[in-house]
C-alpha cells in the first residue's frame, strides 16, 4: 500500500468560468491536506487552448494560507518567459512565508504565441532559462553568485526576505538534452502527461546517469508524473471532462491513453502502479475539477490499491 504522503494533487485549473472560484479551491486545498497529501502542484500556461490559466505563485500562495504540512509546488512554471529575479521574489516570500514547505519547478516553455507575447525570441529560451537557473540557485539557496549575463543584467544583492529553507529546483524535461540537463543541475525531474511508464523508466535512467556522470548522487534526485484521474457513474462524461481538460492545456500534442487513470479505484491504481514500478516517487494526480469528494475518494479507496 502507498503512503499518502508520497501522493501529489496536481491542482485543477481548465474547468469552465462559474466553478473556479476560489472558495472552491480553498476548499480543495484545505482538503488535500486534511487527507495527507504530500504536496500540492500547479500548471502553467500563459497561453491556453480555452480559459487563461490563474497565475500558479498566486494560487500556491492561496493554498500556503489555507493548510500546514502539504508541500507546495509548480508543475512547471515557464522559466523562460519571465524574469528570474521577480519570480525569485516570489519563491522566496512564498518559502517564507509557508515554513519552507515550497519547490520550484521550472520548465523551458515551447509554445511560440507564449514567447512572441511576451516580446521573446523563442531563440533564447535555453539561453534564458540557463541563465534563470542560475540565478535561482544564488538567490534563493546561495550556490555561486549572482553574475550578470546575456539575457539578464542582474548587479548583486541579497534576496529579502530569505527562503526559510534551500528550495528544491525540478526541472520539466522529455528531449534527451532536456534530461540531461536535469540530471546534472536540477534537484529532480518532472515528466509531463506524455509517457508511458516504459517511457518514464528509460528517461528517468538518463536523468540519474547525467546525475552520475556529473559527480552527483542520483539517490539525491526526486521525481514525480503528472497523471490525470478521474471516476464516475457516466464514463463517458467521465472520459470527457479529461479530455476537455487535457486538450485545454495540450492541444492536440499527445495520446489519451498515456495520460489517462480513470474509472474505478482498482482501474485508477492499476494504472498509477505501472509508473510506481517503473521507479515513480510523487504521482501527481489531476483531477478534472476541485471535487472534495473525489478527493476523498482516491485518498480513501485509491491510495490503499496502489
Amino acid at each position: 500500500m502507498a503512503d499518502i504522503s508520497q501522493i501529489g494533487i496536481l491542482t485543477p485549473v481548465l474547468w469552465e468560468d462559474g466553478h473556479n472560484s476560489g472558495k472552491s479551491l480553498l476548499k480543495f486545498f484545505q482538503k488535500a491536506d486534511e487527507l495527507g497529501f504530500g504536496s500540492i502542484w500547479v500548471p502553467d500556461r500563459l497561453i491556453s487552448n480555452g480559459p487563461a490559466f490563474p497565475s500558479p505563485l498566486v494560487l500556491l500562495s492561496m493554498a500556503a494560507a489555507v493548510t500546514k504540512r502539504v508541500m507546495l509546488g509548480t508543475s512547471v512554471l515557464i522559466a523562460s518567459i519571465r524574469h528570474p529575479l521577480e519570480i525569485a521574489q516570489h519563491a522566496a516570500s512564498l518559502d517564507s512565508l509557508s515554513d519552507g514547505r515550497f519547490i520550484l519547478g521550472l520548465g523551458m516553455g515551447g509554445r511560440v504565441n507564449e514567447f512572441t507575447s511576451m516580446g521573446i525570441s523563442q531563440s533564447d529560451r535555453l539561453g534564458r532559462f540557463l541563465e534563470s537557473v542560475s540565478l535561482y540557485k544564488a538567490l534563493l539557496n546561495e550556490q555561486g553568485k549572482v553574475i550578470p549575463g546575456k539575457h539578464f543584467a542582474v548587479e548583486p544583492f541579497t534576496l529579502h526576505p530569505k527562503p526559510k529553507s534551500s528550495i528544491p529546483i525540478l526541472f520539466g524535461a522529455r528531449a534527451d538534452k532536456a534530461l540531461i540537463r536535469t540530471g546534472q543541475l536540477s534537484d529532480g525531474w518532472i515528466q509531463g502527461g506524455a509517457g508511458t511508464d516504459k517511457e518514464f523508466l528509460i528517461n528517468w535512467q538518463k536523468v540519474m546517469q547525467a546525475c552520475y556522470e556529473t559527480g552527483r548522487d542520483p539517490s539525491d534526485l526526486l521525481n514525480g508524473k503528472l497523471i490525470y484521474v478521474n471516476t464516475g457513474k457516466d464514463i463517458r462524461r467521465v472520459i470527457a471532462e479529461v479530455e476537455t481538460q487535457l486538450h485545454r492545456y495540450y492541444g492536440d500534442a499527445l495520446g489519451k491513453e498515456q495520460v489517462f487513470a480513470i474509472g474505478s479505484a482498482e482501474e485508477i491504481a492499476n494504472k498509477i502502479r505501472l509508473y510506481k514500478n517503473a521507479g515513480l516517487q510523487i504521482p501527481m494526480l489531476g483531477l478534472p475539477q476541485p471535487d472534495v469528494e473525489k478527493l476523498s475518494f482516491i485518498a480513501e479507496e485509491v491510495v490503499p490499491l496502489i
